[in-house]
């Protein structure tokens, strides 16, 4: 069933998440602009990063009885990657933790079509998924080492849109950003503190920007795939802007 018409009782409806929205704030946005929903049971089915946008599923009422029947869709997303950059989240909201100066291989579309098909990779440092009994982000918080789960993902089909550059500068001011719009404690002050160290170091430096459209299964951590990224071109990633433009529904 595919998302009925919005604001309809007893339904599920596609809704657009902000960029630097939390799901939970998304609701309270939600509830605001359709005051008829103010006293209905909503529930997200799925999230979406804070820096991530796009298509969200809200469950409306009676709707949220049905909501694993939402649950294991297939996703189409909009990408950018940044290549020679990666950080500790995987996105811009989080700690620098490689540079490198990278020429791009003519190679690179090839490459990246390649990767269509089933991996196994590990979740996000900075994800919910539980480990010992509690997230692993409380992992990264507080410094330690944690054997982080495997999980099979799949990317069903990858479309390369283009490429650009992107100067440290913007880079920088997209970070800065982040920090300062996303609420809530995502570490805003040290990140903060490292793009300014970032920036001050790498003035000068140019990196290459991609865009690609793919699609993937359900579970599938769009940051995790700046690590399969690097394993496959020696090279370190991130995910500069993700937007959630679809589901497949079965």
């Amino acid at each position: 069933m595919k998302p009925q018409e919005q604001g309809q009782r007893g339904s599920i409806i596609s809704y657009i998440k902000k960029r630097f929205e939390t799901p939970l704030e998304m609701l309270e946005r939600l509830r605001k602009e359709r005051p008829e929903l103010a006293e209905e049971k909503l529930s997200y089915l799925g999230r979406l990063d804070p820096l991530a946008y796009g298509q969200m599923l809200v469950a409306i009422g009676e709707a949220n009885k049905d909501r694993e029947k939402y649950l294991g869709l297939d996703k189409t997303y909009r990408v950018k990657f940044l290549s020679g950059i990666s950080t500790d989240t995987g996105d811009l909201l989080g700690l620098v933790d490689s540079v490198e100066e990278w020429r791009v291989p003519a190679s690179l579309e090839k490459a990246l079509r390649s990767l269509v098909g089933v991996h196994r990779l590990p979740y996000p440092l900075y994800s919910s998924k539980t480990v010992g009994g509690k997230p692993l982000h409380e992992y990264g918080r507080e410094g330690k080492e944690v054997e982080r789960p495997l999980r099979e993902m799949s990317i069903l089909s990858l479309k390369f849109i283009g490429q650009e550059s992107v100067s440290s500068e913007e880079v920088y001011k997209s970070a800065v950003e982040a920090t300062e719009k996303v609420k809530g404690d995502f570490r805003q002050e040290l990140i903060r503190a490292r793009w300014e160290e970032f920036y001050t170091t790498h003035k000068d430096v140019v990196f290459t920007g991609f865009t690609i459209e793919i699609s993937v299964t359900s579970g599938t951590y769009i940051r995790a795939l700046t690590e399969l990224f690097e394993d496959t071109l020696g090279v370190p990633f991130l995910a500069y802007s993700i937007e959630r433009t679809s589901f497949t529904f079965k």
